[in-house]
């Protein structure tokens, strides 16, 4: 038996003893999929670093490492007699690559990549999104349509933020770098580098003067937005952090690692001020109040605990999703929580006493983000269907937009098109094309 999770490490068991039988380190991030040949000699391991790894599963070997993808791979299949490996990656990619020699024999893309993070603006009437296809995307919402695309990194963007007036955006990528995007502008104002590796996750301050941004690493930096200084730099961990998260009034911000610790900072003299005791899965999946005294937590049991900054206390735990919960949000006043679940769902309850207020079906596949405008009537989602959705948050919850980057065969017409078979037919419709006949 095979399993892995977000500390990077793929491990190996005996099943009938139960005993440990190795404990496999290379990757530099989450392991997201893994696989076992028929006769359990190799597994295949993908992950967050964008690398499929194949190891020997009894001496703890890796015969090879392969690394194509543009963005982290969440599925692996070993063929039954390990000469072939099947990748499957937030990129839109599917690859399937000779063990022994490392070639990728076979590349095949999908329709549209994940949607891993999204922002809204304090009047709910802009958006913004980033992906597995690298573009950083501006959204009005109330026209349902893309206003810019932001293009500059390289390969996955992993991160975006946006103030509340949607005057700047900031964004984070595998590249390592932090781009500032000004309003208008599809050209960045500023690159920030000093990351050695993938910047995972950036916030900016409700003024925009500060952005915060951490990585794997395992730094956090804190830029001053006009000069483009690097203010602070905190080495949180080894295994990098995963999330970053500022105060409006930029004068906390709060990181969490792969290893689960979560740690509150002073910005202005990077001086610790406490430490949350979290477990392991729920690192990562939290949310800020503006104010900057509760924090959402979401553990892998579709549990979201709330936190009190000043007293360091778990002071409400909710039971937000059956199957486990991918993304979480507070409202500006920490009235609202918002919940993104692995079936989709989007789920709405009272910061204060835990009651439900609202449970809304839309995604076809795992919520990764979602964000309240500052009254708290409206919130976005995204997720791994490569869709955004906005919501009625101040009344029933209902799903009053959908919204999607451009796929391959947007709006191509293809009524009467001959010489295709209907599989054909029905992937190009999957893929964005029209036909009126159908």
């Amino acid at each position: 038996m095979v399993a892995a999770g977000d500390g990077g490490v793929v491990y190996v068991w005996d099943v009938f003893s139960g005993d440990l039988l190795a404990a496999l380190r290379g990757h530099t991030g989450p392991v997201w999929g893994v696989s076992l040949s028929s006769n359990g000699r190799l597994l295949a391991s993908g992950g967050a670093d964008r690398t499929v790894r194949v190891w020997e599963t009894r001496t703890g070997k890796v015969q090879s490492v392969l690394q194509d993808h543009f963005g982290g791979v969440v599925q692996t299949s070993l063929s039954a007699d390990g000469r072939l490996v099947a990748s499957v990656a937030r990129d839109g990619a599917v690859r399937v690559w000779e063990v022994s020699s490392g070639h990728c024999l076979v590349l095949a893309r999908g329709s549209v990549p994940a949607l891993f993070e999204v922002a809204l603006s304090a009047d709910g009437g802009t958006a913004v999104s980033c992906g597995g296809d690298g573009p950083v995307r501006v959204w009005d919402t109330t026209a349902g349509r893309c206003r810019r695309v932001l293009q500059g990194h390289v390969a996955t963007v992993w991160a975006v933020a946006l103030t509340p007036d949607a005057r700047l955006v900031a964004s984070g990528g595998i590249d390592g770098t932090i781009r500032l995007w000004n309003d208008g502008s599809c050209e960045p104002q500023a690159v920030l580098s000093g990351h050695t590796a993938g910047v995972l996750s950036v916030a900016l301050s409700a003024d925009g003067q500060l952005v915060a941004s951490g990585g794997l690493d395992g730094t956090l930096r804190l830029w001053d937005t006009r000069t483009n200084e690097c203010l602070l730099l905190q080495q949180c961990g080894m295994v990098g952090v995963r999330t970053v998260r500022l105060s409006a009034d930029g004068r906390t911000v709060l990181t969490a690692e792969f290893d689960g610790t979560v740690r509150l900072w002073d910005t202005s003299s990077g001086v610790l001020r406490g430490v949350l005791a979290l477990t392991g899965g729920e690192a990562g999946r939290l949310a800020f109040s503006a104010d900057g005294r509760l924090v959402a937590c979401a553990d892998p049991e579709g549990r979201v605990r709330l936190w009190d900054t000043h007293t360091l206390a778990c002071v409400r735990v909710i039971q937000a999703q059956r199957r486990g919960v991918r993304a979480v949000a507070l409202s500006t006043d920490g009235s609202l929580l918002a919940a993104g679940g692995v079936d989709g769902s989007i789920g709405l309850w009272n910061a204060s006493d835990g009651l439900s207020r609202s449970l809304s079906r839309g995604h076809a596949g795992e919520v990764w983000a979602v964000s309240f405008s500052a009254d708290g009537r409206l919130a976005v989602s995204s997720g791994l269907d490569g869709t955004m959705r906005l919501w009625d948050t101040a009344g029933s919850g209902t799903e009053l937009r959908v919204m999607r980057p451009d796929r391959p065969y947007e709006r191509m017409d293809i009524t009467g098109l001959s010489g295709v078979t209907d599989a054909q037919r029905r992937a190009l419709l999957a893929l964005g094309a029209l036909d009126s006949a159908s």
